[in-house]
């Protein structure tokens, strides 16, 4: 606990909307300002190691090539 209050209510909220069902939900019915103009939509389907379906095995070379760093650091290597 960092001293601040919780509010019981707003925190369910605030759980309920950051799930993926709801973000979706938000971005079919508002949009969603980070998509990129390449795409229909910036929320895919939500499920892990999806991307393998998605990506050629040439983009998650240069992926792996040009982020390594990083993945490493966050555990993705």
């Amino acid at each position: 606990m960092i001293g601040v209050p919780v509010d019981e209510a707003r925190l369910d909220r605030a759980i309920r909307f950051s799930s993926f069902d709801e973000a979706s939900k938000q971005e079919a019915e508002k949009g969603f300002i980070e998509r990129s103009d390449k795409t229909d939509k910036f929320f895919g389907r939500g499920q892990s190691g999806h991307w393998r379906d998605e990506l050629s095995q040439e983009v998650v070379k240069r992926i792996r090539t040009d982020h390594k760093t990083i993945m490493k650091k966050y555990g993705y290597w």
